[in-house]
C-alpha cells in the first residue's frame, strides 16, 4: 500500500490571490524589476510559499520579500 506523505497545502482564494498579486507588484515596483524577470519569478514563488507556510500579514510578506534587496545594499 502507497502512502502519500505530501503536505496538503491550503487552497489560495481569490482574495488571497489579489493580496499576493498586489504584494509581488509592489515589491517589483520597489525593487526596479521587470515582472518578468527571473528575479521577479523568485520573488512570486517566494511570496506563494512563505503564504502557504503561514504567513498571512501583506505587511510582513512585503518586509520578507523587500529584506533580500535591503540586505544586498548593505
Amino acid at each position: 500500500m502507497h502512502t502519500d506523505n505530501r503536505k496538503v497545502l491550503p487552497d489560495i482564494s481569490p482574495e488571497d490571490l489579489g493580496m499576493l498579486q498586489r504584494i509581488f507588484n509592489d515589491v517589483c515596483r520597489r525593487k526596479g524589476l521587470a515582472i518578468d524577470s527571473p528575479e521577479a519569478a523568485d520573488d512570486a514563488a517566494r511570496v506563494i510559499h512563505l503564504f502557504q507556510h503561514g504567513i498571512r500579514s501583506e505587511i510582513k510578506l512585503t518586509r520578507m520579500l523587500m529584506s533580500d534587496t535591503d540586505a544586498m545594499a548593505s
